[in-house]
């Protein structure tokens, strides 16, 4: 994205000029090439909402388990570690990751989901121990973190395919007209406001993490309304500009400017007041793989105490203990699991069918979760650079219902391309209809008929791209992230919600604060460790 303090800096030298485009065509047949379609488990977790109970065939007793294997799963059992409590981690697929999937071609690895961090502010120490720990920071300088150079986003960082060619950088800038320009003006000046500000309560308005963030109720009010209405009472306006911030919202919460609140759109941009020693406030650490590099400097921390391919189908409290049904898959049996603790890092959805048997009142209706269709194409490198900025690491088309594209081979120095083939990973949250639509009919839809919409996509920029095309790779998220509609984050039930169950179930999933990013899942799954040895 655009750094934040060159935004009117570049509005205002934008001109009038709209650049003019080539076009291309290909009389070549498209080959035909290898490819899948995947998802999580779904129809396994599925069998939560009706499923008999046959015995089981033994019983494992332990101190703590934790349900789920993503961010927030891991970190918690990091810290249990740590602690030195005992504990088991269960975790419904084959492997864990969450929603940080990765993926491997002939020509390296790539993200399948989450696939960056930004610069980490400097609250939560026990993040910065972590990222001190992979040797992400360095060191201190003047009380900033120095961050390892190889992992941060390498040149080129960006660029947007707009008017027939390629240009550095996502803002679109040209042809804007001066009242265009005027909005855009008017919006760096507003979440320059608010980068700054700081709430009655002595917190900054937004950061990460959110538990950092100001509960200002003046701020707080920016929660009852979607950020388009707020952007309408500030008279900001523009076609250029709508576009851009319908993009961000996409990118970040799988929502619009129109389903998203005002508090969850400016704190996409005025949380990232974060510096680091050595680079800009708007670099990000990145990997061929994604986080999927950090899940397994995770897993690795957290120590062998993770079983995959385990359905936990029902927790009871009985005799000062809890009781916990476990199917595990590959055995094909049922286990009981008895333990003191339960951390949850699973969504709401998934509780509610976990914990019939527990007194904990969550209204699901009020959680929406985006669905999300990600692939990965091993392309011909060449053909990828395209006219204007070289092949970027983030390559967006304007005006399109995409993301784009990340190339996945960027951080890979010396061979972002393997003889001649790059991967490409491709982006798509389905926003354009309600989320609960767009799910049944993403998993309807035929690998076919997904190749048809992502090659379409590709084609814009890339009018060569399937004669240059060798591997396309389809994954489907369903529930890809939650959405922090209007009045999510400020709900009634919010603090409710994340409450623990009698100091024995504790919740860490980042549904229960309604942004899906990495800091987020680390600091739930970290605090509900903590929980459980402070009960």
């Amino acid at each position: 994205m655009i750094k934040r303090r060159d935004f009117i800096k570049q509005s205002l030298q934008a001109t009038g000029a709209l650049a003019l485009g080539v076009a291309w065509s290909s009389c070549e047949k498209p080959k035909k090439i290898s490819g899948t379609i995947g998802t999580p488990n779904y129809k396994i977790g599925h069998l939560l909402r009706n499923i008999s109970l046959p015995q089981t065939t033994g019983i494992i007793k332990t101190d703590c388990v934790v349900i789920g294997g993503g961010v927030s799963g891991l970190a918690a059992s990091r810290k249990l570690k740590q602690l030195n409590l005992d504990h088991v981690l269960l975790e419904l697929e084959n492997k864990t990751d969450g929603n940080a999937q990765a993926g491997q071609t002939s020509v390296g690895a790539y993200p399948f989901g989450a696939h960056y961090v930004t610069v980490p502010t400097l609250y939560d120490k026990e993040y910065l121990d972590f990222l001190q720990s992979c040797k992400l920071i360095t060191a201190f300088e003047k009380g900033l973190p120095v961050l390892n150079d190889y992992h941060v986003c390498f040149d080129l960082k960006e660029r947007l395919y707009i008017h027939g060619q390629w240009q550095e950088g996502l803002l679109p800038l040209q042809g804007l007209s001066k009242e265009e320009l005027e909005g855009m003006k008017r919006f760096d000046e507003q979440t320059y406001f608010y980068k700054n500000y700081t709430g009655k309560d002595g917190l900054p308005a937004f950061t990460l993490p959110l538990a950092y963030s100001s509960r200002d109720p003046e701020l707080l009010q920016l929660d009852t309304i979607s950020f388009a209405a707020w952007l309408q009472s500030k008279n900001i306006y523009g076609k250029a500009l709508y576009w851009y911030l319908n993009y961000c919202m996409a990118d970040d919460y799988g929502g619009t400017i129109d389903s998203v609140s005002a508090w969850a759109g400016l704190h996409y941009f005025a949380s990232h007041q974060a510096k680091a020693f050595n680079v800009d406030e708007d670099a990000v650490l990145t990997w061929p793989e994604g986080n999927n590099w950090l899940i397994q400097q995770l897993k690795q921390q957290a120590g062998a105490n993770i079983k995959t391919g385990q359905l936990v189908y029902q927790v009871e409290e009985k005799s000062n203990a809890l009781h916990l049904r476990v199917f595990d898959i590959e055995a094909g049996n049922w286990v009981l699991y008895e333990t003191q603790h339960i951390i949850s890092c699973v969504p709401q959805f998934v509780n509610q069918y976990m914990l019939q048997g527990i007194d904990r009142k969550v209204n699901t209706q009020a959680y929406t979760y985006a669905p999300w269709v990600v692939a990965n194409a091993v392309v011909d490198t060449d053909a990828m650079h395209g006219f204007g900025a070289e092949l970027a690491w983030d390559n967006v088309i304007y005006n399109n219902d995409s993301l784009g594209y990340v190339h996945a081979n960027h951080q890979q120095l010396a061979q972002r391309s393997i003889n001649g083939k790059s991967n490409i990973t491709y982006y798509k949250p389905l926003v354009k209809q309600d989320a609960k639509a767009a799910r049944e009919s993403m998993m309807k839809t035929s690998y076919q008929q997904w190749y048809d919409s992502i090659v379409a996509d590709l084609t814009i920029p890339h009018p060569l791209i399937e004669s240059n095309l060798h591997q396309l790779d389809v994954w489907l998220w369903g529930h890809g992230m939650i959405q922090p509609s209007v009045g999510f984050i400020t709900r009634p039930t919010a603090k409710l919600d994340k409450q623990s169950y009698r100091h024995k179930i504790h919740f860490a999933h980042t549904d229960l604060v309604g942004i899906s990013v990495f800091e987020e899942g680390f600091y739930a799954g970290t605090q509900a460790a903590l929980q459980v040895l402070q009960a």
